[in-house]
This record gives C-alpha cells, structure tokens and sequence, in this order.
C-alpha cells in the first residue's frame, strides 16, 4: 500500500514540476527572440 502515496507524490512533484519547466522554456525563447 505504501506505493501508491509514495507514488501520488512523484506524480504531485512532477505535475508541478512540469509547468515551471515548461515556463521556464517559454522565458527564454522570449529573451532569444
């Protein structure tokens, strides 16, 4: 049973984590453009 929390929890971070990369790309397309 402790995979599925410990699971939801890499899935939460990389949901977060995803959107901030992503941010982060868009950024500096913008500054190369």
């Amino acid at each position: 049973d402790t995979v599925v929390p410990a699971n939801e929890v890499v899935h939460s971070l990389y949901c977060l984590r995803l959107p901030s990369f992503i941010l982060k790309l868009d950024i500096s397309k913008a500054f190369d453009s």
